[in-house]
């Protein structure tokens, strides 16, 4: 029976493990849906630890009201565990374009010339991010001066990078740039016609009293993108080089709620040692 256990233990304990954990409630319904698409599973601390941080976004209710959401720093990316679109695995999973490099529960980086992630989602698609209700949110790290984009074909929707300073989307003909910004999560988040917030590890600026030139053909995006800025017609430039960890876009966000998915997003990081916010 020694020999025979020796053989019997490694196979039956990741399927007993699975079966108490739904037997006992331990993963959120949320998370089981995006645990049960990975084909190379994530080991039982990390996936524990993913569940606490899918917890916090629908503690928050900020899950239910996004369009996609990318955990880009998986374990592996093997059979696409990284690409999944956590809101819906199987629908808007991205696709990687020219082989950006990913790199184990750190996330997936540009090469400055063609490599980009394609997010495969259309205006038309959108449910959540809505013309005055909207926000996306990036958690992105870089070593040394690195260049590039993430978003879409017009300004009023994108995470811009260059030099030494960070650009988020207003809603007017100018961008805002956060100087001397930390790597970590950057978001832009507005809740009406008239009011922007630009956020950088729980720092805001609030844009107010735009004009009405916002509102024009191109202010929604035709789809998204990482690592790259993407066109009406799929055509991806301006490729960035820094690594992107996590996206996700739906609708607007308060402060209190960027700050929570902030704090769980780093502890998450934190606990496969990858964690960038000071």
């Amino acid at each position: 029976m020694g020999a025979l256990s020796k053989i019997l233990v490694p196979v039956m304990r990741p399927v007993l493990t699975d079966l108490l954990r739904r037997v006992g409630g331990g993963f959120c319904d949320e998370y089981q849906t995006v645990y049960d698409a990975m084909t190379n599973k994530p080991s039982d601390e990390l996936a524990e630890a993913q569940d606490t941080f899918f917890k916090v976004l629908v503690n928050q209710s900020v899950f239910s009201t996004r369009d996609v959401i990318y955990l880009f720093a998986q374990h592996s990316n093997a059979d696409g565990e990284a690409l999944i679109n956590c809101r819906n695995p199987g629908t808007h999973d991205s696709t990687m374009v020219n082989s950006p490099t990913f790199t184990s529960l750190v996330g997936f980086t540009g090469d400055g010339s063609s490599a980009w992630l394609n997010h495969n989602i259309l205006e038309s698609e959108f449910t959540h991010y809505l013309l005055n209700d909207a926000c996306q949110f990036h958690y992105i790290s870089r070593s040394g001066t690195q260049n590039g984009m993430s978003g879409y074909r017009n300004y009023r929707n994108y995470l811009y990078i260059i030099g030494a300073s960070t650009y988020l989307p207003t809603k007017t003909n100018t961008q805002v740039a956060v100087e001397d910004y930390t790597d970590g999560v950057f978001a832009g988040s507005r809740d009406n016609s008239a009011n922007q917030e630009s956020y950088n590890n729980k720092s805001t600026s609030t844009i107010t009293s735009v004009s009405g030139d916002y509102i024009n053909p191109e202010a929604m995006p035709p789809g998204w993108a990482s690592l790259a800025r993407k066109d009406a017609n799929d055509t991806a430039s301006q490729f960035a080089t820094y690594t992107q960890s996590f996206f996700m876009a739906g609708s607007a966000m308060s402060k209190a709620q960027l700050d929570a998915v902030t704090d769980a997003l780093e502890v998450l990081m934190d606990f496969s040692g990858k964690g960038v916010i000071s």
